[in-house]
């Protein structure tokens, strides 16, 4: 039975698949047909590859990628940490990191329902400031700002309502 029979026939309650060397590849629970509460991916030799949870069909909360060693660091490539944030009702809700191939702090923000909401900032490599942004409700506000890896300002832009405002 595949995953998308499952769905047609409205299970409930968990459903397991396995790997083809018989180790567990996923399990989660449905609910009137829907993913509902944790689900987990594995790695092929058992480790966890993924897990977070779902409500009404849609991810919810923190989710969490596992490397290939199994190391608990939410968003990993290559045992490094991408990003990490919430989801709520399927949609990004909340604070948000993303982080560079070193291991440093390159962008935090919030999210209001997919869209970017209040100050975001940006930083280079070195951990310098790089930009920083106001957003409401996804559009870009005043002031807009952009540094050099130094930390001095190299511009500054104004916006209203998502469009450029003045001179540049």
């Amino acid at each position: 039975m595949t995953e998308k029979e499952t769905i047609k026939y409205g299970l409930d309650g968990l459903l397991e698949i396995f790997h083809n060397n018989g180790q567990l590849k996923y399990r989660g629970n449905y609910k009137v047909g829907e993913r509902d509460n944790l689900w987990e991916w594995f790695y092929e030799n058992g480790q966890p590859k993924q897990r977070g949870n779902y409500k009404d069909g849609k991810r919810d909360g923190l989710w969490k990628v596992f490397d290939l060693k199994g190391n608990n660091n939410p968003f990993v490539l290559h045992g490094q940490l991408i990003y990490r944030g919430n989801y709520k009702v399927g949609k990004r809700n909340g604070f948000w990191e993303w982080f560079h191939e070193n291991g440093q702090l390159k962008e935090k923000g919030n999210y209001k329902d997919w869209k970017l909401e209040g100050l975001w900032e940006g930083f280079h490599e070195n951990g310098q400031l790089s930009s920083r942004q106001n957003w409401k409700n996804g559009l870009p506000e005043n002031p807009s700002e952009e540094f050099y890896d130094n930390g001095q300002l190299s511009s500054r832009q104004n916006w209203k309502k998502g469009k450029r405002e003045g001179l540049w």
